[in-house]
């Protein structure tokens, strides 16, 4: 079988923008970041594609960033470059920074479960301004945490013996740690602030009393014992919910959050007496508030979508710059020099104050990988579903209406458009090569694109028009130059499942059903011109079983080998030579389960396998390169084999996976994501290891 992909309609993956260009990015492997797996490196975007969600800068030279997916990452230079780091902590999301000075620092992290929820909760402590961490032993899930000095420091938790909510404080540096109850029933904390050992603030929301219906009002608790006592100050808002407070001295504060559970703006109020009064300041925003800042009394800085509004009289006016990317956090080392962090890796840099921002690296999809075409968001992404190389250097890839192609490993992207949503590509060679997919018509038929000069240009060699003709293309396999298949769906009295073969490199293409009524043949693989297998899905609600056909006569006619159960759904199929061959899915009966079936004696007897997934992930690829070595694609993780699948173990790359092509046991490409519904960004990973951490 030749480097190609094939559909998988169950993943979908949230881009940002057609971008027509050549994206340039580091040659040397050595500037590549790994993702918290360890076994995976970002080729784009640079440095990273995970959202960052915090960010503090410890002066103007030096930040560090966190966010999904384990990334962790450090400058020395003002941002002009990142190096990332490793907290041992599988499937982490750093959700908060806070340091005590240049060197000491700690991390709240969160570990995703199985089906994408919190699992369990960390702190972790650096000691070298962020390059290596550990992890603190704790009996009790810590949520957010401030550190003023090396030993002093506070975190948000609840004592598991109580069973109470309160705040937990350290005077060692978090070796050991002391639980203080605030005793203010129903209030949720969100966010903590110390000025120093003794001064410090609490802030978050509640119920409205005797009226559990009209939502949520927010609140501020403050101490001057170091947290061994709290009371509620006097808050007159009517903000639904706190969620940053931040005070520069004990006496000069602010805090923000969201506007009423009826709508509104988002909450601002300032203190100039330690909180005994607040006041309402207004920056004229939009929406609902978080992660303000401030370095004294004067300068400070609020971001909102891809602005930050910046104030220099202490919040009594405010002013919007574009930040040049979107922001969820932002952070100063002073009055002048700043650094802001987004979702898909995004960093941006400010040395006059926050009026101008300059963005570092490649913040954009790779090459180019588009969203629909009214470029609007929606709430389920455009199929990103094609990814070959056929050799170390050469690669092509295809989202909805583009073809991507690199000549140097990934490195760099060029895109070209087409009128087809795309949805496979295969490349025998470096020269030979087809796309296929389904026009843009509202009747949708289906399209196959050849190139012959390795994608140089594009001549459509089938686009159905007669009635009946096949009308959607999800997958295409090739062997050399001449023989290539194609699978989909047709439209007769019902859908029927639908390959077509040409031994000519497409100057005549046969299409053939297969098949029953109300299926369609998501995914087709061939070892030779002869031998070949194709698996067979249920047409949307259809309660037809999926099924693997066989063919020996190159798919001039097709046998049975297998009908699964009613509550399988079988995504994509490989073989490796006319024996060995794998075939994926899901199991509808079972959450977040990956079905991998496996043949020996070339598809006459499977046997199954049951892999777990996060969330309602499934199998959505397989590939194998060998008859060991493969990998099995389940939205965030791969499951991985080294002995043909007797064993697996699993990788989490960084982002949502879509596509895998390797070329070897060790080297080969994914298409990820950053995971975020709203911002994630596509991008381009690569390994020389397996997907394996170095060692592993």
């Amino acid at each position: 079988m030749t480097a190609s992909s094939r559909s998988s309609r169950s993943f979908v993956l949230a881009l940002c923008g057609v971008v027509l260009s050549l994206l340039v990015l580091p040659a040397s492997a050595s500037a590549l970041i790994s993702t918290g797996n360890g076994g995976w490196q970002w080729l784009d975007p640079q440095p990273q594609g995970n959202n960052l969600e915090t960010v503090v800068a410890l002066d103007a030279q030096h930040a560090v960033t966190g966010g999904d997916n384990g990334a962790l990452l450090t400058t020395s230079d003002g941002g002009a470059s990142w190096g990332g780091h490793d907290l041992g902590i599988a499937s982490s999301h750093v959700a908060e920074l806070s340091f005590g000075g240049a060197s000491d620092g700690w991390a709240w992290v969160w570990q995703q479960d199985r089906n994408g929820g919190r699992n369990r909760t960390y702190i972790a402590h650096t000691s070298d301004g962020g390059t290596t961490w550990t992890t603190l032993n704790l009996s009790w899930s810590p949520g957010a945490i401030d550190f003023v000095d090396a030993s002093h420091g506070w975190a948000l938790g609840n004592d598991p013996a109580l069973r109470e909510g309160g705040i937990w404080s350290t005077r060692n540096g978090g070796r050991t740690w002391k639980f203080h109850a605030i005793h203010f029933a129903r209030w949720t904390f969100t966010t903590i602030d110390f000025v120093d050992a003794s001064h410090g603030w609490a802030a978050g929301y509640t119920m409205i009393p005797d009226d559990p219906m009209a939502g949520t009002t927010g609140a501020i608790f403050a101490t001057s014992d170091g947290g061994a006592s709290w009371h509620k100050q006097r808050f007159a808002t009517d903000a639904g919910q706190m969620n940053t407070v931040k005070f520069v001295n004990v006496n000069d504060g602010w805090a923000v959050g969201n506007g009423s559970d009826m709508g509104g703006a988002g909450t601002i109020v300032a203190t100039t007496d330690g909180g005994a009064t607040w006041s309402p300041q207004n920056a004229g925003t939009d929406w609902d508030l978080s992660g303000i800042t401030f370095v004294d009394a004067e300068h400070g800085w609020l971001p909102e979508g891809d602005s930050i509004y910046a104030t220099t009289d202490g919040g009594v006016t405010w002013k919007a710059y574009d930040a040049g990317i979107a922001v969820t956090a932002v952070s100063f080392a002073d009055d002048l020099h700043g650094y802001a962090v987004g979702p898909g890796g995004a960093v941006a840099t400010s040395t006059d104050g926050g009026a101008s921002w300059q963005v570092h690296g490649t913040t954009t999809p790779a090459g180019g990988l588009p969203v629909p075409a009214d470029g609007a968001l929606i709430s389920i992404r455009p199929v990103v579903v094609g990814l070959a190389f056929p050799d170390a250097t050469d690669g092509w890839a295809v989202a909805d209406r583009s073809i991507l192609a690199t000549s140097d490993g990934g490195a760099t992207w060029t895109s070209q458009a087409t009128d087809a949503a795309l949805a496979g590509v295969s490349f025998p060679d470096t020269s030979n090569g087809w796309v296929v997919g389904a026009g843009g018509t509202a009747d949708r038929q289906a399209v196959i694109l050849h190139t012959s000069d390795g994608g140089s240009s594009w001549q459509t060699q089938y686009s159905g028009p007669e009635p009946g003709a096949v009308v959607s293309l999800n997958s295409v396999d090739s062997v050399d130059a001449d023989h290539a298949w194609v699978s989909g769906s047709a439209v007769s009295s019902s859908t029927r499942s639908s390959v077509g073969a040409t031994t000519d490199g497409g100057a005549h293409w046969k299409f053939v059903a297969v098949g029953r009524a109300r299926t369609v043949a998501d995914a087709v693989s061939f070892v030779d011109a002869e031998h070949g297998w194709v698996v067979c899905a249920p047409f949307n609600d259809s309660v037809a079983p999926s099924a693997i056909l066989r063919t020996t006569d190159g798919g001039l006619t097709w046998k049975l080998q297998d009908t699964t159960k009613l509550q399988i759904t079988l995504r994509d199929i490989t073989f490796v030579d006319r024996l060995h061959g794998w075939a994926v899915g899901q199991s509808s009966d079972t959450r977040g389960a990956c079905i991998v079936l496996t043949t020996r004696n070339g598809g006459r007897t499977w046997s199954r396998q049951n892999l777990s997934c996060p969330g309602v992930w499934a199998g959505v690829q397989v590939r194998f390169v060998d008859r060991l070595h493969g990998w099995v694609v389940c939205g965030p993780v791969i499951w991985a084999t080294v002995d043909g699948g007797r064993h697996w173990r699993i990788q989490r790359p960084g982002g949502e996976v879509g596509a895998v092509a390797f070329v070897s046991p060790s080297h080969g490409w994914a298409i990820a994501d950053s995971g975020d519904w709203t911002y994630g960004s596509a991008g381009i990973l690569t390994t020389t290891t397996g997907g394996f951490r170095p060692g592993q």
